[in-house]
């Protein structure tokens, strides 16, 4: 597993206007103990998850875990922002798909 960790925002420009689906992917890499990495993360200055905790989620170490939200209203930028409560922010992927008109 790979990660950017200490993120505290990304931005993602030139998206076109409308509905988007937004995973975000997670592994914790190093060998730490429930409670020693706990994040809020936003999508559009909507927190998305709070008090997020990798390890407490999984249970253990390189083991991955997807959290995703849909409905997200993008017009030309996606933001997230990453803050963590203990530890740094820790991330291991974002996937963007552009929801289809219904």
């Amino acid at each position: 597993a790979s990660a950017v960790q200490g993120l505290q925002k990304l931005t993602v420009r030139d998206l076109k206007s409308g509905r988007y689906t937004v995973r975000l992917y997670f592994a914790e890499l190093h060998d730490v103990q429930p409670g020693e990495r706990v994040q809020t993360i936003s999508i559009q200055s909507e927190t998305a998850l709070s008090n997020f905790d990798i390890l407490a989620e999984t249970g253990g170490p390189m083991i991955g875990v997807v959290r995703q939200m849909k409905d997200v209203e993008v017009t030309d930028s996606l933001t997230l922002n990453l803050s963590a409560k203990n530890g740094d922010s820790l991330i291991s992927g974002v996937e963007i798909i552009r929801q289809e008109n219904e």
